[in-house]
């Protein structure tokens, strides 16, 4: 099972506001909130991409099979995924604040360029084989360049919690960018310190 509210097919986008409980299958009817497990557990894929009005942050602890969330395209400030989901394919904006995976051993790599999805071929749209943007991107972080060391390319995260060997020696490379992009920053931007849990993390580059 799907949940498609996005599309990452070239000059696609969404100007509506988008209301993240839209996301949930039932809400309380008293609080308006999602009730408990209403969000499918059974739920494969999330593709957000390109709702510019999604601008806060989503929980899908819910869906613990859940192998891929796109949401590149959004101002998105984090998303909670179970612990141990099986995630493949991660898209994050230049918006997240936050990047925390626990046991989800299954993303195993970074994507140092922007994925691409979709292409348009003689005004037919074809989509990519999910393997050739298979993994973890981050806008600004993932595909930032520490020699040039571009303030365009900087990311706003201030929180990391890796656990369980979350993409191994790239989970470093991560690391790595973001201390590099803080030492580029004034004293001022500093105050807004990065918080950093790694645990069970193996950074060695050989099997």
């Amino acid at each position: 099972m799907d949940i498609t509210l996005g599309s990452d097919a070239p000059g696609y986008f969404n100007n509506e506001n988008l209301n993240p409980f839209e996301l949930y299958t039932e809400l309380d009817d008293q609080t308006g909130l999602p009730k408990d497990g209403a969000l499918k557990p059974l739920l494969n894929k999330i593709i957000l991409s390109n709702l510019r009005g999604l601008n806060t942050f989503l929980d899908v602890r819910s869906p613990d099979k859940l192998t891929e969330f796109r949401a590149l395209g959004t101002s998105l400030t984090y998303a909670l995924f179970a612990e141990g989901a099986p995630l493949r394919i991660v898209h994050l904006p230049n918006t997240v604040t936050r990047l925390l995976f626990i046991q989800n051993k299954n993303l195993t790599k970074i994507l140092k360029t922007p994925p691409v999805v979709a292409d348009m071929i003689d005004n037919n749209l074809i989509y990519r084989d999910s393997t050739t943007y298979e993994g973890l991107y981050v806008a600004g972080l993932t595909d930032y360049d520490p020699i040039s060391g571009s303030r365009s390319q900087g990311s706003p995260i201030t929180e990391i919690d890796f656990e369980g060997d979350a993409m191994g020696y790239d989970s470093y490379t991560i690391l790595n960018n973001l201390v590099l992009q803080k030492k580029a920053t004034t004293l001022e931007e500093r105050e807004n310190r990065l918080r950093i849990k790694m645990t069970d993390i193996n950074w060695t580059p050989y099997t």
